[in-house]
């Protein structure tokens, strides 16, 4: 599937994605602030990991899979 821009929520200081498993799928995409088309995808790889704090308007995001593998990340979040 394929899930929304976003910003996360306020409540969350630090994000970080662990891409686990399979070995190929599509990563995440980032977005400027008004826009709807990335900026920047980083790409999916295996133990790759994305880190960044929340910061209104400048973090948005979004990420979807390949629609034929599952997707499996490690999601952790620092919270408030």
């Amino acid at each position: 599937g394929t899930y929304h821009i976003h910003d996360d929520s306020a409540e969350k200081l630090l994000s970080v994605v662990i891409y686990l498993s399979p070995d190929n799928n599509i990563g995440t995409f980032l977005y400027k602030k008004g826009e709807s088309t990335p900026s920047k995808q980083v790409n999916w790889k295996k133990n790759r990991y994305l880190a960044f704090s929340r910061l209104e308007g400048k973090t948005r995001h979004s990420y979807k899979s390949n629609n034929v593998d599952d997707r499996f990340t490690l999601v952790l979040n620092l919270l408030t």
